[in-house]
């Protein structure tokens, strides 16, 4: 692909305004996880929901890690949708898949610690994290190929 083809694949106001709203969702959340990593472990999702917490015990250092390289990936999300390329926006939506999966996988092998509720909540919005940056792939290669 050359490079005028690869500056002439623009995204859909849909895929551009699901590309910043999954960077957002990433520093919102990685900005909680490093700035406030004890609420974070407390906390998270919600007061008394204890989704982290139920795991293990508080690792300061990884709980900011783990914030930290979810900012890096928010930032680089935004930096994403503001090219408005749909080949950046499927090889930053596969590295949330990537994320999301492996996250996903292991969370779901620890559903024993949580109530029914809480543990089908988690996998629906576990689940969402990887259907999203999916859906976004396949939308930018509609918009390429329209």
């Amino acid at each position: 692909m050359s490079v005028a083809t690869a500056a002439a694949s623009p995204v859909s106001r849909r895929v551009h305004g699901w590309t910043i709203a999954l960077g957002l969702g990433a520093i919102t959340q990685g900005i909680w996880s490093f700035v406030w990593s004890r609420e974070f472990y407390d906390s998270f999702p919600i007061a008394g929901a204890e989704w982290v917490s139920r795991l293990g015990p508080f690792n300061e250092h990884l709980t900011k890690d783990v914030g930290a390289a979810l900012i890096g990936l928010g930032v680089a999300a935004l930096a994403v949708a503001r090219l408005r390329h749909s080949g950046a926006i499927r090889a930053l939506a596969a590295g949330f898949v990537v994320f999301g999966a492996l996250h996903l996988g292991f969370h779901l092998g620890e559903l024993g610690h949580f109530g029914p509720a809480s543990a089908a909540a988690q996998a629906v919005s576990l689940t969402l994290l990887v259907a999203l940056p999916l859906g976004l792939i396949a939308a930018s290669r509609t918009t390429t190929r329209s």
